[in-house]
């Protein structure tokens, strides 16, 4: 049952993400050429992160379809100036922000560069389309993530205010280096700021919106930016758009016979695809997860039905909870507790915070082996004091209830 709902939500998510190169070949066909828009559409589906992130069942890749119909009715809407495209703006604009509300820096800074080109600063306090988009866009949001669940006051001050000092470290431009350019060639980033200078109108207007959105986003989240890949979803779109304009150039001026034109187009389109299948297929086999389903279920039947357990585990529970279907009390990685000094906090006497933990429970569960030895205190003050209830290949749980005799 977990496979056949695993494929179906793939074959959901594939689906939406072809949309979404639907409508950036519609939109750059507009606004360049269909050559064009055929050397961008081949970068958004074939680039190894693009096929893996289209695999995943997770808000992001939804957001970004999302975002790119909101790019598309935003160009539309700029060169008409109808109701039509603005709501159609407004309405895909306020899906991507209530998808995900990481995506209001890229949409806000669009839309200003955009208003900007298109009617200026001043009209733009009076005109009823501009006020339309804007509502419209931020009211779902604002009514789900501050009224529904309110909290993004905590979320804030957690991942955006704590973590803000990362960015005056060199640490932190060295990582985020090294995560962009592992998920998008170098070259990609060259061609893009090529594009981005030749680029003109109003697709220059949204252009320089967007990388000015994202470079504010990238400073507003230090954290999960150096060490989440989803997070930089939103530059395949990007990279995407702003590889165009170069595209169209070197069409109009080196390719204008149709003959050359097909050829070179067919053995781009031929080298992007064999190039991005390749490279997806040999990062999605270095994994296997064949017998996850049947190990999770294994976990969950060893775990004791008579006490409450905390765990050292991995994926936050969730698979012990999909297919062991036990849920757990989590004790956190040692990525969340480095997190807990780069905000100030000051770290407890051990002793005091793992008593505070494991009060209420009376097992303790380590399926996350590399994350125990990480945790050397940890790991020396489970073995020391407490007896094992059950231990087994890949797994081990120890018994809260009881102390080990005092060896002294």
């Amino acid at each position: 049952m977990g496979a056949e709902t695993l494929w179906i939500s793939r074959i959901f998510t594939g689906l939406f993400w072809v949309l979404g190169g639907l409508a950036l070949y519609r939109l750059l066909c507009r606004a360049l050429s269909p050559p064009a828009a055929l050397v961008s559409v081949a970068f958004f589906l074939f680039l190894p992160f693009s096929i893996i992130a289209s695999r995943a069942f997770q808000p992001d890749p939804l957001m970004v379809v999302w975002f790119v119909f909101a790019i598309s009715a935003a160009y539309r809407w700029a060169e008409q100036r109808s109701w039509r495209s603005a709501w159609q703006l407004a309405v895909f604009g306020a899906l991507a922000l209530l998808t995900k509300v990481v995506i209001v820096y890229l949409l806000a800074l669009m839309m200003v560069f955009l208003v900007f080109k298109v009617v200026g600063f001043r009209l733009a306090l009076k005109d009823r389309q501009v006020w339309l988009i804007a509502l419209v866009i931020l009211l779902p949001a604002y009514l789900y993530y501050v009224v529904i669940i309110p909290g993004g006051g905590g979320y804030i001050q957690n991942w955006v205010l704590a973590l803000a000092p990362q960015i005056l470290t060199v640490d932190f431009y060295l990582k985020l280096y090294t995560r962009l350019t592992t998920l998008i060639p170098l070259p990609f980033f060259i061609l893009s700021f090529i594009g981005l200078y030749l680029s003109r109108s109003t697709l220059r207007a949204i252009l320089f919106g967007l990388w000015v959105g994202y470079m504010l986003y990238i400073l507003s989240v230090p954290h999960q930016i150096t060490t989440h890949d989803y997070y930089h979803l939103q530059l395949i779109p990007l990279v995407a758009l702003s590889i165009a304009p170069l595209s169209h150039w070197v069409y109009q001026n080196y390719l204008s016979d149709k003959r050359l034109y097909r050829f070179t187009s067919a053995l781009i389109l031929l080298v992007v695809v064999a190039f991005g299948a390749r490279a997806a297929r040999g990062q999605l086999l270095a994994a296997d997860y064949h017998d996850a389903p049947a190990f999770w279920e294994y976990i969950g039947a060893q775990l004791p039905q008579n006490g409450k357990t905390i765990a050292l585990t991995q994926q936050y529970g969730y698979p012990l909870t999909y297919y062991g279907w036990k849920r757990v009390s989590l004790w956190p990685v040692s990525q969340e507790l480095n997190l807990s000094a780069l905000r100030g906090v000051e770290r407890q006497e051990f002793e005091s915070f793992f008593a505070a933990k494991i009060s209420g429970f009376s097992f303790f569960l380590v399926t996350s082996f590399s994350q125990l030895e990480r945790q050397p205190t940890l790991q020396e003050t489970l073995s020391d004091n407490f007896p094992i209830y059950s231990q087994g290949d890949g797994y081990i749980i120890f018994d809260l209830r009881t102390l080990l005799d005092d060896p002294q």
